[in-house]
């Protein structure tokens, strides 16, 4: 396996581990009685933890962009350009990164990281990082199966970038 696609699946098990470690000690707390569960505490930092795993699988999609395609989009929107182009193949470079279905799992979560960063603790709505949280896994299983399906379609060359055609 190339070293860059043992690097960057590496990043996304390390981060599967992290939400399995953030849902043990979530679920510690709600064994704990209702007011540990419903502290504002305990959202926040489930909402900071889900953000932290999101801005790291976003650090391994960028270095995707940066180093096959040579290019990481920039400016404001460039959280949700990231996605939109690893979605899509690139004729004659590279098939799409991430399928679609993985875009739809992936794109909520870019939206709650931004909420998250901006929210004061005592505003924080239990039941949207419940709901963020609970869309981690299936977004993590999906982004690591692309990937590794994208390092074994070849069209990582040695140098890290794209093969051409």
């Amino acid at each position: 396996m190339h070293p860059l696609c043992a690097r960057w699946l590496s990043e996304v098990d390390r981060a599967a581990a992290e939400m399995q470690a953030l849902l043990a000690e979530g679920e510690k707390l709600d064994a704990a009685g209702a007011d540990a569960a419903a502290s504002p505490l305990r959202w926040m930092g489930l909402a900071a933890g889900v953000a932290a795993i999101y801005s790291r699988l976003e650090l391994v999609m960028k270095e995707i962009a940066d180093r096959v395609d040579q290019s990481a989009p920039r400016g404001e929107d460039w959280r949700r350009s990231l996605l939109r182009q690893l979605a899509l193949p690139v004729p004659g470079l590279r098939q799409a990164v991430i399928a679609e279905s993985t875009f739809a799992l992936l794109e909520p979560l870019r939206r709650f990281r931004h909420v998250a960063r901006n929210v004061y603790a005592m505003e924080i709505d239990s039941a949207r990082v419940a709901a963020a949280a609970e869309q981690v896994p299936p977004a993590l299983a999906a982004l690591r199966a692309d990937v590794a399906a994208f390092c074994e379609s070849g069209d990582v060359a040695p140098t890290g970038c794209a093969r051409a055609g």
